[in-house]
């Protein structure tokens, strides 16, 4: 069955209350359990250790785990989320929303990274004309201080040949801002 033909009949039984009730609670008791999962083996981690570093027992992470299991409490979660350092996003959502999720689900969908995982400290360099690197955030914050009412003041700005233009300043990096 193709994904469309299975969306299409997905949303033909949603049109029924009760059903659209029921698949908001079997998203919810499956998505979490399977997600807490993939988690716990992402980092290599036996219930019993997982019980260790959230201060659970090994039955009790076996229950949260279970997709038959489902009364997780926001602060469960919340205490899951730092365990393994990820962020937690509980919010109510249309229905086209759920349906997406349901038909183009992948294991990349369920895989979470860590905050540290997400490199959000790694800044790409830029090599300048003159051969010196310097960061992305370090040109822009450069750039923006150049725009900032410095009209008229001379001031250290580097030539950067990614943002265009002709270089003001051949002999050096001192120029007059325009």
């Amino acid at each position: 069955m193709t994904s469309d033909t299975r969306k299409k009949k997905l949303i033909r039984k949603l049109k029924n209350k009760e059903y659209r009730d029921a698949f908001v609670l079997e998203h919810i008791n499956n998505a979490i359990p399977f997600q807490l999962q993939a988690l716990r083996k992402k980092e290599k981690l036996t219930q019993r250790e997982l019980g260790e570093k959230s201060g659970k027992t090994q039955a009790w992470i076996s229950k949260i785990e279970n997709p038959n299991y489902s009364k997780f409490s926001l602060a469960t979660l919340q205490e899951f989320a730092s365990v393994f350092d990820v962020g937690l996003v509980v919010k109510f959502a249309p229905f086209s929303e759920l349906i997406n999720w349901e038909i183009n689900l992948s294991p990349e969908d369920i895989q979470v990274k860590s905050f540290d995982e997400e490199k959000f400290n790694e800044s790409k360099k830029v090599m300048l004309e003159n051969g010196d690197t310097q960061t992305e955030e370090n040109l822009v914050r450069i750039l923006s201080n150049a725009q900032d009412g410095h009209a008229g003041k001379e001031l250290e700005r580097p030539y950067y040949p990614i943002f265009g233009g002709s270089n003001p300043h051949k002999e050096g990096p001192k120029a007059v801002a325009a």
